[in-house]
């Protein structure tokens, strides 16, 4: 489906992150109408202990810092009070959405693996495994598999739990937009929202549900989530890039098309 297919068509995005802004304006621009209702918002982790691993970090007591999540680098950055970090100092990031986030602050990523997971930057790890000092600020429902992966390297491995999700309420008017089968396509760009999704709507985890709104995710760890909450996946997007945010919600609708 090339985008003008897109006209007409209802799509929700449920996150505030950076993506949204963009995507929007392409969805808008190619005739959609978007609705922007973030599902999980952000609450601060321990104040006390990411100014202390900022203070660690500032003071060169790491040799890497692995950032998996935009909202991450803004935390510690929140935190510390500034961006400051060591010349020797590597920064490596999960992905081209936190590369920019980063440098958002003047901060330059050595390394992001050519998957965008935490298991391909483990895999792919660019430097020298023995005597590592590494610090990793994360959300608190994290998945352990950069801490497994460092464990296993032998590092000297700091972690540090950044920030939390909080649940937010999906407004009234899009919940019922979505019963009434008046919402095309939804984009999740995580675990944690699709979880939200299907428990606040779980008639879309049925195959009525499914069969109304198509669910767009963020790779293929976020579909498997989806899939395990209950929600079918009718298309991924490659990436947070807008463009391919775009393409994947086309191919999920253009599915639809050649069913019906």
């Amino acid at each position: 489906m090339n985008e003008s297919g897109l006209a007409g068509r209802r799509v929700a995005l449920l996150s505030d992150g950076d993506w949204v802004g963009p995507t929007r304006e392409l969805l808008a621009a190619a005739g959609c109408a978007v609705e922007v209702a973030p599902l999980i918002g952000v609450a601060p982790g321990d104040l006390n202990e990411v100014f202390d691993a900022a203070e660690k970090l500032r003071r060169g007591a790491f040799q890497w810092l692995v950032v998996t999540s935009p909202r991450a680098i803004h935390a510690l950055v929140a935190a510390a009070g500034s961006a400051r970090i060591p010349e020797h100092t590597k920064v490596a990031a999960v992905g081209d959405g936190t590369a920019a986030a980063l440098a958002e602050y003047g901060i330059e990523t050595h390394f992001i693996p050519t998957e965008h997971t935490a298991r391909a930057l483990i895999a792919q790890w660019p430097d020298h495994r023995d005597e590592l000092r590494v610090l990793w600020p994360h959300s608190a429902i994290a998945r352990t598999t950069i801490a497994d992966g460092f464990a296993e390297f032998g590092a000297a491995f700091t972690d540090v739990v950044a920030y939390r999700p909080v649940a937010r309420t999906l407004p009234v008017p899009l919940r019922s937009r979505l019963l009434a089968g008046e919402v095309d396509a939804v984009v999740v760009s995580s675990g944690s929202i699709a979880r939200e999704l299907a428990a606040q709507v779980p008639e879309l985890a049925t195959a009525e549900g499914a069969a109304l709104t198509k669910v767009v995710s963020f790779g293929p760890i976020t579909t498997s989530d989806a899939e395990d909450a209950g929600l079918r996946v009718d298309a991924e997007a490659a990436s947070k890039h807008p463009q391919a945010v775009v393409d994947a919600v086309g191919a999920a609708l253009q599915a639809d098309d050649l069913r019906s």
